[in-house]
């Protein structure tokens, strides 16, 4: 066995055998993360050699065939290495070109799936349609299309942090557009009842504000993000008095 391959050993349901499936060990993954991160930073042209075997896809391909059922607790940590190691690979090689526009295009697309997540939340939590409450809710706690309320109201805080930014840094028109979409995702994020989803989002906005402030360039933009954060959390007291 060579030092940049593990087998691993997954059985299957119809003989006693072992399948060896050979994975990458973590030199060459963190080779090509590294190459891939020199890429984006525009350090070097991506290269493609079509006669470099693809283990890590191989492996993925081999983590998705193998029943849950046969899979055992090693080989189920394994394929949760590899899809997260290969995850972070596939966007650092998305956005190595046209950085800016490629990520505010994923940006764009989180929106908007947070927004339509939360439209079903929503619609869910007060019955808007037939059947939408057993359908979008768990436990009287709105999920959306998700498995429960909590993946749920994890979903939502990125996105809800855009939209945040949006609002105290963006024109007047953007911003107003803004806090409307913001507005319907963070009542989808309350009505999950996330305790734990309510802390992140509140301490990370903190966070992205108090580093928005630091590093803004004019005292007009200081005072903006301090003016509108005052509004925000009047607001935000204000819906839960009403609320709870």
């Amino acid at each position: 066995m060579s030092s940049s391959t593990a087998a691993m050993s997954v059985a299957t349901p119809r003989t006693s055998r072992a399948l060896r499936v050979s994975m990458p060990s973590a030199a060459p993954i963190a080779e090509a993360a590294m190459e891939a991160a020199r890429v984006a930073g525009g350090t070097r042209k991506a290269q493609i050699t079509p006669k470099a075997p693809p283990p890590m896809f191989v492996a993925a391909a081999a983590c998705l065939a193998t029943p849950t059922s046969a899979a055992t607790r090693s080989t189920r940590a394994a394929c949760a290495w590899m899809s997260s190691a290969s995850t972070a690979i596939f966007f650092a090689m998305a956005v190595a070109q046209d950085t800016a526009a490629r990520l505010d295009f994923l940006r764009r697309g989180l929106i908007a799936g947070a927004l339509i997540a939360s439209l079903a939340g929503i619609a869910g939590y007060f019955s808007l349609f037939p059947g939408a409450h057993s359908l979008f809710t768990l436990y009287g706690r709105a999920m959306g299309p998700f498995k429960d309320p909590n993946v749920f109201s994890a979903f939502l805080i990125l996105p809800a942090l855009f939209l945040l930014q949006s609002v105290v840094s963006d024109r007047f028109g953007k911003a107003l557009r803004s806090t409307l979409l913001l507005g319907v995702v963070a009542l989808a994020l309350l009505l999950a009842f996330s305790r734990a989803a309510w802390g992140q989002f509140i301490v990370t906005s903190a966070f992205m504000l108090f580093m928005m402030v630091l590093t803004s360039r004019t005292n007009v933009q200081r005072s903006r993000i301090v003016i509108l954060t005052a509004v925000a959390v009047a607001m935000g007291v204000a819906l839960l008095l009403v609320l709870l």
